[in-house]
């Protein structure tokens, strides 16, 4: 009897156990510090591949105590290939006997191709502490038959139209072709950017509970809503994030969901 007994336990033990935790949320990382821990720079990425039609957001954190005088430099994003969209700094603040100050760049690519982050170097006196270059992937969004040949129709009128008209008609095709494609471009420039898929679809998943461990899931929501154009609901969530993180407070996952499922709302309509 006490044989059987033992056996449902081990069955129902096993069968209520929780599944081993997986994610599929890679998110590009490079760190570096000095030897002493005083100054740190993180830099985060929204992706490691996105299209020609697509965005990236680059996000660079210095954390530094309050007795290290530190400072990022520069970054020529120009020469790198990248078009500099928007920036977006945050005033140093002090967090966990910390200052901090952080900064949101996003970048368009022109091409397709391998793209280059530079390293992102803070210095400080004469010492220097710089984080690793990689590498990015643009695919173009164009078919093979779009890269195609373009075959150029040479007579627009019957042969038998006089000379004249068929200069007429063709400069009204231009003007025309001209009418539209300007009003292409400037829906285009003046449409909202949406927030990157890549983006909504891991802060969705994150919501979901696709992440196992509290802390890992609560540092990809603050990443990832540092690399979205801020708004109120959006700034509201950075901050929990960062007390939250710098605290020392003890994350769980029912936070970091709540933070994930808030930010989601906030992009709603964008």
């Amino acid at each position: 009897m006490m044989r059987w007994i033992l056996l449902i336990a081990m069955i129902f033990g096993f069968g209520c156990s929780e599944p081993a935790a997986t994610s599929s949320l890679p998110s590009p990382i490079k760190t570096a510090s000095n030897e002493d821990g005083s100054a740190v720079v993180h830099l985060y990425t929204s992706t490691n591949e996105l299209t020609t039609m697509e965005q990236l957001g680059v996000t660079i954190e210095l954390s530094r105590t309050p007795t290290t005088d530190a400072a990022i430099e520069p970054v020529d994003w120009e020469d790198a290939g990248w078009t500099v969209i928007s920036r977006t700094h945050t005033p140093e603040r002090e967090i966990a006997d910390r200052l901090v100050t952080t900064e949101t760049i996003t970048l368009e690519p022109f091409l397709d191709g391998r793209y280059t982050i530079p390293s992102i170097v803070a210095s400080a006196g004469d010492w220097k502490i710089a984080t690793d270059p990689f590498q990015v992937t643009v695919t173009s969004v164009l078919t093979p038959d779009d890269a195609g040949e373009i075959v150029v129709t040479t007579e627009l009128l019957p042969p038998s139209a006089p000379r004249s008209e068929r200069r007429g008609s063709a400069m009204l095709i231009a003007v025309g072709l001209g009418m539209i494609f300007a009003g292409g471009v400037f829906w285009w420039t003046g449409r909202p950017k949406p927030a990157s898929p890549s983006v909504r679809e891991q802060l969705e998943q994150i919501a979901g509970g696709a992440i196992r461990d509290d802390h890992e899931a609560l540092a990809l929501v603050h990443r990832l809503v540092a690399t979205l154009k801020p708004n109120d609901r959006l700034s509201r969530v950075l901050d929990a994030c960062e007390r939250i993180r710098y605290s020392g407070s003890a994350a769980t996952s029912p936070i970091a969901q709540s933070l994930a499922s808030e930010a989601l709302e906030a992009l709603e309509g964008v």
